[in-house]
């Protein structure tokens, strides 16, 4: 994620998130990265094969994403195959997508 980092984002790999409504016995996630920018904050979860497929995830990831959908900041997903298939590198995707993300962010909250 050092792409994000030189663009003034900063990344935290594997993060503790507790939220009362996540279906774990624990109520904990620990999201692959968690991205900040000044107030804005997202998740990013990188997903490969153990996921299942695009059109197919799998149960687990299937909860993992209900869990994180409600949460109060925005999430999305890294997947291999899109990168793949998109040809781009996955640190290029995770660039579009978090900046996606951002520019969505401000709409409602600007900074």
């Amino acid at each position: 994620m050092t792409y994000l980092t030189g663009l003034g984002y900063r990344c935290f790999r594997e993060p503790y998130v507790r939220c009362e409504a996540f279906s774990t016995g624990n109520h904990l996630r620990r999201p692959d990265i968690e991205v900040r920018f000044g107030k804005f904050k997202m998740y990013l979860e990188i997903d490969g094969k153990i996921h299942g497929e695009l059109e197919q995830p799998s149960k687990s990831t299937l909860t993992r994403n209900k869990d994180l959908s409600g949460l109060y900041a925005p999430y999305t997903i890294l997947s291999e195959d899109d990168a793949k298939l998109l040809k781009l590198d996955k640190n290029d995707l995770a660039v579009y997508l978090v900046r996606l993300e951002y520019t969505k962010w401000l709409a409602t909250h600007g900074d």
